[in-house]
């Protein structure tokens, strides 16, 4: 499967800057598309461009600011749910460690270019301070680590996992150059530009959610955790 032209990139400074460094899918973001991302994720946040647009006009990708987050997170973030939700099953079924063996031997100098690119787009778009600031917080060595960091947080030396499909189905629509995150797609099962009920979510009209199975896991291990430091509490003599 190869992502499609599906819509024509709307310019700005950074989409301009964005697409010279090989971002071919992005487009600046406006206020309906800043809203759609928040009611995507459920939450805000700060992204510079985004991308992949689906059937409904929703986008289903972002380019993140590194300067509006904490430094050293993800560059990209897929948020259409209809997508993540077949990742989230695709991922269930070990489909990380399968793609890895079976991508990596043929795909191997894609990843990276793929990693360069995450790499010399995070180094461009963060400012003066956000390198101060990341500095003192980490310490020097920490920091050049971070900021050479490729897709998904992958150190440039990392070649034997592609780690995250989330992160490669979200840079190849924002990019429409990886053919991992080409092979991931293909593996979902699923039409990528929709079906009839997702753009619910995006829309906040109609019954139809997605429920991050990652998060889940993060609120059941919390859940534990609590649960079992309570009941250490009861029964530890006073």
């Amino acid at each position: 499967w190869q992502v499609a032209a599906a819509f024509s990139t709307r310019s700005g400074p950074v989409a301009e800057e964005l697409a010279a460094r090989g971002w071919k899918g992005v487009a600046s973001p406006n206020a309906e598309t800043v809203r759609a991302v928040e009611r995507q994720l459920g939450h805000g946040s700060s992204i510079v461009a985004v991308g992949g647009m689906c059937r409904y006009g929703y986008p289903q990708a972002v380019v993140l600011d590194p300067n509006g987050r904490k430094f050293g997170g993800h560059l990209v973030r897929l948020t259409c749910p209809h997508l993540c939700r077949h990742v989230d099953a695709t991922e269930s079924k070990g489909a990380v460690r399968a793609l890895s063996a079976r991508l990596l031997p043929k795909h191997l100098d894609a990843l990276r270019a793929v990693n360069l690119r995450h790499a010399t787009t995070r180094r461009a778009l963060v400012r003066n301070e956000t390198t101060e600031r990341a500095i003192q917080r980490l310490g020097e060595e920490a920091f050049q680590h971070a900021a050479a960091a490729g897709i998904a947080g992958l150190s440039p030396s990392q070649t034997n996992d592609i780690k995250c499909l989330h992160a490669h189905v979200a840079d190849v629509l924002l990019s429409r150059d990886n053919p991992i995150g080409d092979h991931a797609i293909a593996e979902l099962g699923c039409n990528p530009t929709g079906n009839l009920v997702c753009h619910q979510h995006c829309s906040g009209k109609g019954p139809w959610t997605y429920y991050p199975a990652k998060n889940k896991h993060k609120l059941w291990r919390a859940r534990d955790r609590r649960r079992d430091h309570n009941q250490r509490r009861r029964t530890s003599p006073e």
